[in-house]
C-alpha cells in the first residue's frame, strides 16, 4: 500500500538578524543571527540555560523579541504563532501535548489541517481514509508506527510517544521543521531512526530543520551546520568539524580546553541527569 501523497513545500529562506530576548533584567537570547535554508539542517547546542528554547520561542512568536525575522521576503517579526505556523514554521514542545482520545493515525491526519486527507483512501490503515503526504509518511516508515495507528497514545511507550509527537510535527506540511529535544528518553535503535528521518526530510523533501538537542553526537551526524550558544550569545557556528573543535565551545562545555583533538566536551547535566563522560570521541 503506498502511504504518500506527494507534497513538496517551495523553497525557503528564515533570517533572523539581531534577535535578542529579555526578561527583565536578564539577556536569555543576545544578538543572533542566523539563516537557515531549504533542504538543510542547523543544530543549535549550548550548555542548559544557554537560550536555545527561547530562540525558537522567539522565531516562532512565543515570547517577543528585538530584531528582525523575515521569511523569503516577507517580515515576520510583528506575526502571531498561528500566522508563522500557516506559513508553514512548524516546532515541536519538549512537553508531547497529544490528542489522548485519538488513535494514532487520527493525530497525524488532524495535524495536517487539509480537508482533502479526510477525503479519498485512508492508505496508511484503512480503504476509504485519506493518506499521509510523503514526508509524514516516511516518519511513520522510519520510526515503524504502522502497527501502532489503530492504538491510542495512552496505548504507547514514552519513546513511542515522543516519536508520534515528532511525527505530529512533520505531519502540518512544514517548510521549516522546528525540534525542541527530539530524542529526550529515546532509546539508541529510536535515535538513529531520527538521524536517518532528519536527514530524509532535507534531502529528499526539502525541508529545513533546525535541532535543539542535549545528544551531540546526534546534532554533529545529523547537522549540516552549527550553531553554538552559550549565556544567549553566539559562540561561533559553521560545519560540525570546525564547530566541536572551537576552544569556545569547549570551554563552554567543559569549563576547560584541555580536550584531545576531535573531541567534544560533555554536556552539563541537567536535574536528576547524569553527566556525559568528556572527552567523548563523535562519530562523523
Amino acid at each position: 500500500v503506498d502511504l504518500a501523497v506527494l507534497r513538496r513545500p517551495e523553497p525557503a529562506l528564515l533570517t533572523a538578524r539581531g534577535l535578542t530576548v529579555r526578561f527583565g533584567a536578564v539577556t536569555a537570547v543576545n544578538d543572533v543571527d542566523l539563516e537557515l535554508r531549504s533542504g538543510e539542517v542547523l543544530g543549535i547546542i549550548g550548555p542548559n540555560g544557554a537560550g536555545k528554547t527561547t530562540l525558537i520561542d522567539a522565531i516562532t512568536g512565543y515570547v517577543p523579541a528585538e530584531g528582525t525575522i523575515r521569511l523569503n521576503d516577507a517580515d515576520i517579526h510583528s506575526l502571531p504563532p498561528h500566522r508563522r505556523s500557516r506559513l508553514g514554521i512548524i516546532r515541536s514542545f519538549q512537553s508531547l501535548e497529544l490528542f489522548e482520545d485519538l488513535t494514532v493515525a487520527e493525530n497525524l491526519l488532524v495535524a495536517s489541517e487539509d480537508s482533502r486527507y479526510w477525503h479519498g483512501t485512508f492508505g496508511l490503515v484503512w480503504p476509504g481514509r485519506p493518506a499521509l503526504h510523503g514526508a509524514a509518511a516516511a516518519a511513520v516508515r522510519e520510526f515503524e508506527l504502522t502497527e501502532l495507528l489503530p492504538r491510542r497514545p495512552a496505548d504507547l511507550s514514552y519513546g513511542q510517544r515522543r516519536l508520534l509527537a515528532i511525527s505530529r510535527a512533520v505531519a502540518c506540511h512544514p517548510h521549516i521543521l522546528m525540534l525542541d529535544e527530539p530524542a529526550a528518553g529515546l532509546a539508541d535503535h529510536d535515535r538513529q531512526a531520527l538521524r536517518a528521518l532528519l536527514r530524509r526530510l532535507a534531502e529528499t523533501w526539502g525541508i529545513s530543520v533546525l535541532l535543539i538537542e542535549h545528544d551531540v553526537d546526534l546534532v554533529m551526524a545529523a547537522s549540516d551546520r552549527v550553531l553554538a550558544l552559550n549565556f544567549g550569545t553566539v559562540i561561533t557556528s559553521g560545519p560540525p568539524d570546525e564547530v566541536r573543535r572551537h576552544p569556545e565551545v569547549i570551554r563552554s562545555y567543559l569549563g576547560s580546553d584541555d580536550v584531545p583533538p576531535g573531541a567534544v566536551p560533555a554536556q552539563r547535566a541537567g536535574p536528576g541527569e547524569s553527566p556525559a563522560p568528556a572527552g567523548q570521541e563523535i562519530a562523523p
